[in-house]
């Protein structure tokens, strides 16, 4: 994590086809720039969520497909970014120090005078991912870790003792009346043990109950990770036992008598409970794998059998200690194989008393649709797990613009509340959703200019992108997605998963009149519509160009019965149309498809129609490939 003040210029620039980037739990103050700058070629892998923007002057959010964001609703709803970060001032404590100037300026502190720490109450305390680890910030840390450069260290923020927080919604999401939502929370100092730290010695970051971060190598060597199948039941009876996905893998020593593997972990000194967590992967006798398990140089199990502990294969071991970290040594932990089978691990967890924290806390919940003037009961006496987490199933409702959830956490004759971080909004039942441009040029549908911060559910209150529409609703099948006569620049592919089967997407219908649905990027992994696992969905009157393949049906399964009529299909860098194999039942019908660099249609799909099409000026118009019924393709009726 990092704080970057860029009062000129942008603040991280990805280019020249970096891939995979990730950007999370950063402050990134901009002025002139952009806080994120991300070029075409390096879009791949990218990732970015939970940080703080500061925006002042002309600062924006992001630059990403030729094209600025300057609200944090369209780069998230648009690009698909950011939905858990929040744009306020972060409050530092003194960005240009006693000398009142920011930075170097040739004299001997070189800086060292400017304070980017967090003041207290800054929006950025306790605010960073959940899963990230936040074991070195000093007692109370609200147990989750600060966004920026001082967050998991020891001169992170102090938070309250005792805390509640709403995790959703929390903010700009967009429910229908009567959906089931989920109301999730968290706190810190409300039950008798807080959390630490959560690690997953063998896989990544888990969620659920508690959040556990990913695991980190043993310090001399191991043999790495491994995984449970699936398909493999497994015991979690165990007391204190944590989530399946815990014991679904494991970290592994080398084999061999003596060998070892071991973690040290930097806390601040103190008291805690170490629990440890095992399981029984490989053999279903005991004395086939037992080892030694040393913490701070103690032994505290001599001849650790794993089967033998737990009484069966794939049942879930935890072993509790209480530890001392002194000295600012931190906590050690080393496991020794006494036979030739290694030493195995699943997860640690450590924790600390708290004297403030009661048995079973609890939280009531209450919506306002007005802002925050006045509230509603949703629900009442809501339990916490051990974690300080919960949550309660909420049917929407009512119909509401500026909604808020608020949360009141009850330990003994403590109260504690929190807020959603900005309002969400719920809207109609109806099954008609709406799209439109900054223009009302031939509009048939809509009497507004498009908005993301309009709900998308009326003809006055249209969104202004597909893709944003199709990332805040979980849409049912029959429901209808009318696209306005516009042009519309795409951020990202649009994506048709299986939530959005049965979905019909329709564009402008009268002549002279089109929804240009433009790409703007033709590198190798660009699509204007891409579907995977979406079937029995229908496009109809669109525009789809720009891309390096204009529409694709991807994986193996999963895509079937789909409708393309009145399409118009063009310019794009490969083919116009491609369907995978394994996907069934495809009709192409009364569309333009014309101009592509290479197949104007390529198939290798089951059952596909291609009937009544003008196909012209592609470097090759249909090709029908290997497939199981490649030869039950009907190409009818089409003009070249």
């Amino acid at each position: 994590a990092n704080t970057i003040y860029q009062p000129l210029g942008d603040a991280i620039v990805v280019a020249g086809g970096g891939t995979n980037t990730v950007i999370r739990d950063n402050i990134l103050a901009v002025a002139t720039g952009y806080a994120l700058n991300v070029d075409s070629a390096s879009q791949g892998g990218f990732a970015s969520d939970y940080n703080l923007f500061w925006l002042t002057g002309t600062g924006k959010i992001a630059f990403w497909e030729d094209r600025a964001f300057t609200s944090l609703n369209d780069w998230s709803l648009e690009a698909g970014f950011d939905f858990e970060s929040l744009v306020a001032n972060p409050l530092f404590v003194d960005i240009d120090g006693a000398d009142g100037v920011l930075g170097y300026t040739g004299g001997i502190d070189g800086g060292a005078d400017d304070d980017f720490r967090l003041s207290v109450g800054s929006a950025g305390v306790d605010r960073g991912d959940p899963a990230s680890r936040f074991e070195r910030e000093p007692v109370s840390n609200g147990a989750r870790v600060d966004i920026g450069a001082y967050g998991n260290t020891a001169l992170a923020t102090p938070s309250a003792a005792q805390l509640v927080q709403v995790l959703n919604p929390n903010g700009l999401e967009k429910y229908e009346l009567g959906q089931e939502v989920r109301i999730d929370f968290r706190s810190s100092g409300l039950t008798e043990l807080d959390p630490v730290l959560l690690l997953n010695l063998g896989g990544g970051a888990l969620s659920g109950l508690g959040y556990w971060s990913a695991g980190e190598a043993p310090t001399g060597s191991s043999n790495g990770d491994a995984t449970i199948p699936a398909a493999q039941a497994l015991d979690l009876s165990a007391a204190a036992a944590g989530p399946e996905g815990l014991y679904r893998s494991y970290r592994a020593s080398y084999a061999g008598v003596g060998a070892t593997m071991g973690w040290n972990f930097a806390l601040p000194d103190g008291e805690y409970v170490l629990r440890l967590h095992f399981i029984e992967p490989s053999y279903n006798s005991a004395n086939q794998r037992r080892f030694e398990v040393s913490v701070q140089g103690a032994v505290v199990e001599a001849n650790l059998d794993i089967f033998a502990a737990s009484g069966a294969q794939f049942e879930a071991l935890v072993r509790e200690y209480a530890v001392t970290a002194a000295g600012g040594s931190g906590i050690d932990l080393l496991l020794k194989n006494l036979t030739g089978a290694g030493a195995i691990i699943s997860g640690v967890e450590v924790l600390r008393s708290n004297a403030l924290g009661v048995v079973n806390p609890t939280v009531d919940l209450e919506v306002s649709t007005d802002g925050g003037a006045s509230w509603l009961p949703v629900a009442g006496g809501v339990s916490l797990n051990r974690y300080g987490e919960g949550s309660f199933v909420w049917s929407a409702g009512p119909v509401a613009n500026a909604a808020l959830i608020r949360a009141s956490a009850h330990a003994g004759a403590v109260t504690v509340q929190d807020v959603s971080d900005t309002a969400f909004q719920i809207a109609n039942a109806g099954t008609a959703y709406y799209v439109n441009d900054a223009a009302s040029a031939g509009d048939e549908y809509t009497t507004a200019l498009g908005n993301n911060g309009n709900d998308g559910k009326t003809a006055a209150t249209p969104m202004a992108s597909l893709a944003a529409l199709l990332r805040a609703y979980d849409l049912d099948a029959g429901d209808v997605i009318h696209v306005d006569t516009g042009n519309y620049s795409l951020a990202t592919n649009i994506v048709l998963t299986a939530q959005d089967s049965g979905v019909t997407i329709r564009g402008p219908v009268l002549p002279g009149h089109s929804a240009v649905l433009d790409r703007g990027n033709t590198a190798g992994n660009a699509r204007v519509f891409l579907f995977s696992g979406a079937s029995d969905v229908a496009l109809e009157h669109l525009n789809v160009t720009g891309a390096y393949l204009g529409i694709e049906a991807s994986g193996s399964t999963g895509n079937d019965r789909v409708s393309l009529r009145f399409m118009d299909i063009y310019n794009n860098a490969t083919h116009g149309i491609d369907i995978n194999g394994g996907h069934s039942d495809w009709i192409i019908r009364d569309s333009l498809i014309h101009n592509n660099s290479n197949y104007g249609i390529g198939s290798s799909g089951e059952r596909l129609l291609v009937e009544n099409n003008e196909i012209y000026g592609n470097n090759q118009g249909v090709v029908i490939s290997a497939g199981t019924e490649a030869a039950r393709a009907l190409v009818i009726g089409n003009e070249a």
